[in-house]
């Protein structure tokens, strides 16, 4: 609580004031630039934005990355939205884009007029800084650890840091645990060997066929986050930071399915090279019953986080067990077993299958841990059956109990039960009991085929409840209380629709709602001016006049009486 109090706040009252420009804003034709517009608010803030950018037919428009980051603007944090569209000019000429209305917390923002001049003579601009995205291997297979190192060429010998660095795609896992940075001079694809700031982090692809790949990442100047290397003579820039959005270009990364012959047992999906160290038992006499533990330390070229351990073997006179796995910090992964003899006859632990494949050579290799020369001493023995009895215990002998000394429970008539008054029915409870199993299962399933069902259901309580918590703030004369139940309750009663956590929704996803049930109404615009008002009194500055607020609960009961109705 201390550290959510220390925090700066976050500025959501400060208006708008878009930004939209070209980079470089000079080309020839036949090259690219890039189209981007900054934007001080949050990114879920955008509620409408154009789906295509209206522009000259020589310009041909694509869309790029798009983020969001937060810079300290005194003692508050504002927000930084940029979004990225790539052009590319096929003539000679001057070209504009047009300014554009879009809606941000439900309010008409106008984008600017952004310029153009594409000129066939003349020196060329500089072309858009962009990063550079390196994969340790472009042909790889599923599962397969990969390194990903996001470049950052320095621009006239300063190196700038890069922020929320983020791979696009779909189709692979990223390992957020395992990333450096460091400043080191590189040699770039166009043979340029300059200094760079390098991000490096694991990725594991998991589906088969060409997968696209994009970098992006906003610089930060010299605000690094995290530790870093510097490797070299750098010079790293100071003032305040241009937070600008770039992005790489595409790389196609090639995914194969790991082949099924050759596949040898113990294989728990491990890829890349793995070495062993010698196993290392606790110790090497036991006796029947005690434990015995078994550590094994496996070796990689890269990192082990998601090495999953061999399955503890089964054997005669074993009784075995997985200890659970500590957690993997870089190459080295170390795995435990226990094992419990169970006999005193037995000369060496059991043998361990396990094997990796190893994508060099595209072959399934073999790491079996072999048994371990265990001697069993003589003592306390823990039978497979039986209970417990030592050699010097003599074996008891069965025999029967003596006579009762008291009567038992005496019977009220010696006609049989099933002559009995109500045994039909004690009998037929069973049926009942099944039948209303049946009843209830075939209830569960049809609820399992129709989720929407109890996501209705529970969003009209939850709509009920909140309704009534918004009533008596009405009465109350509470604004702030008013605004923020009615949030609440538009949310909850949206969220079916989508599905969605009630939480996660905005303006945005509410009006689109009321719109397609109600096109012509005017429910959406209650809902926007209730949005901001709550989002106002909540992270604003100073508190807002709401009074006025109340005036509308007409409005507002309407609102959710038509939202009601359609859950």
């Amino acid at each position: 609580m201390q550290l959510m109090l220390s925090a700066p706040q976050l500025e959501t009252g400060a208006p708008v004031i878009p930004a939209a420009a070209f980079d470089p804003a000079e080309i020839q034709p036949g090259g690219s630039a890039m189209y981007r517009v900054t934007l001080n608010t949050l990114l879920e803030a955008i509620t409408s934005w154009p789906s295509n950018l209206v522009a000259a037919p020589e310009l041909q428009v694509s869309t790029g990355a798009r983020g969001q980051i937060f810079r300290m603007n005194g003692n508050l944090m504002q927000p930084v939205t940029v979004l990225n569209y790539h052009v590319t000019a096929t003539r000679a000429g001057s070209f504009t884009v047009p300014g554009f209305l879009v809606e941000i917390y439900g309010r008409p923002v106008m984008i600017p007029t952004a310029r153009l001049e594409v000129a066939a003579t003349g020196t060329a601009a500089p072309p858009a800084r962009r990063l550079v995205l390196e994969l340790s291997e472009t042909n790889a297979f599923v599962g397969q650890p990969l390194r990903a190192r996001v470049l950052l060429p320095s621009t006239g010998g300063s190196v700038q840091g890069l922020a929320q660095v983020e791979l696009n795609g779909d189709g692979f896992l990223l390992d957020r645990n395992d990333v450096r940075q460091q400043i080191a001079p590189t040699r770039l694809p166009d043979g340029r060997e300059v200094p760079a700031f390098i991000y490096e982090t694991a990725l594991t692809p998991f589906v088969r066929g060409p997968m696209p790949l994009s970098a992006q990442g906003f610089t930060i100047g010299n605000r690094f986050t995290g530790s870093i290397t510097i490797r070299g003579s750098v010079t790293i820039p100071g003032g305040t930071p241009e937070y600008l959005l770039l992005e790489s270009e595409p790389v196609t990364l090639h995914v194969r399915p790991l082949p099924p012959e050759g596949r040898l047992p113990g294989f728990t999906g491990a890829i890349g090279k793995l070495t062993r160290d010698l196993p290392r038992l606790s110790t090497n006499s036991v006796r029947v019953g005690d434990p015995l533990k078994l550590t094994l330390t496996f070796h990689g070229e890269g990192s082990l986080a998601r090495l999953a351990p061999p399955p503890a073997p089964r054997a005669r006179g074993w009784q075995t067990f997985a200890d659970a796995a500590p957690p993997v910090a870089g190459n080295v992964a170390t795995f435990s077993y226990t094992f419990i003899p169970q006999a005193e006859d037995l000369t060496a632990t059991p043998e361990i299958p396990f094997s990796y494949f190893d994508p060099g050579r595209g072959t399934y290799v073999d790491l079996l841990v072999p048994a371990q020369p265990v001697k069993i001493l003589s003592g306390v023995a823990l039978p497979l059956t039986g209970s417990w009895r030592t050699e010097a215990e003599p074996e008891q002998k069965l025999s029967l109990s003596p006579l009762a000394k008291a009567p038992g429970d005496s019977a009220r008539s010696l006609r049989p039960l099933a002559w009995r008054g109500g045994f039909l029915a004690v009998a037929l409870l069973p049926l009942v009991a099944l039948l209303e199993l049946w009843s209830w299962d075939r209830r569960r399933r049809y609820l399992e085929q129709h989720p929407e069902i109890l996501r209705c259901r529970r969003a009209r309580r939850a709509l009920r409840r909140e309704r009534r918590k918004l009533r008596r703030a009405a009465q109350a004369g509470d604004a702030r209380g008013f605004a923020i139940s009615a949030v609440a309750a538009m949310r909850v009663a949206c969220a079916p629709h989508y599905p969605a956590e009630p939480r996660a929704l905005v303006c945005g996803d509410v009006t689109q709602v009321l719109r397609a049930n109600d096109p012509g109404g005017d429910t959406s615009a209650v809902a926007r001016r209730v949005f901001g008002a709550a989002d106002a009194a909540q992270f604003g500055v100073t508190p807002p006049e709401l009074k006025d607020l109340l005036a509308d609960r007409a409005g507002m009961e309407r609102l959710l009486d038509q939202l009601e109705a359609q859950l």
